[in-house]
């Protein structure tokens, strides 16, 4: 590398900031992080990447806000609770009991809905959070 030219005023020029990617910057977080990528089964990833998808759609995550904030619901009440048709929240409750989010009991001849999980709750709570904070 060449030296610095001294600039009229016969001052050396102020040091130039270097610039680094994000991966020269955290080069050992990568290692790391590639480390966990590599210990974690590809039925984990599989099964994280389902979880996520679940969660990608609006109506699904009204519901599962609702049964988070006023616990275990019958259809009826997250139909009234999210302002969405009959058929559409029973669609969306089928596939959130296919990704294991929600459990459903019958209660005589309803069939009642709540979070399967404590897991659950933390997952929809940080993600409002975190999306909260990103505005």
């Amino acid at each position: 590398m060449h030296e610095p030219l001294p600039q009229a005023n016969g001052r050396l020029p102020a040091p130039r900031p270097t610039r680094t990617s994000p991966s020269q910057n955290h080069a050992s977080v990568a290692v790391v992080s590639r480390r966990r990528v590599k210990a974690a089964s590809a039925d984990a990833i599989s099964k994280t990447v389902a979880l996520f998808a679940a969660l990608a759609n609006p109506l699904r995550l009204r519901l599962l806000v609702a049964l988070t904030e006023q616990g275990e619901l019958s259809a009826g009440q997250l139909q009234d609770a999210v302002g969405a048709e009959q058929s559409a929240v029973s669609h969306q409750l089928a596939a959130l009991k296919r990704a294991r989010l929600v459990a459903a009991t019958r209660d005589g001849r309803r069939m009642m809905y709540a979070i399967s999980d404590h897991h659950v709750a933390h997952i929809v709570g940080d993600a409002m959070k975190h999306a909260a904070e990103a505005s």
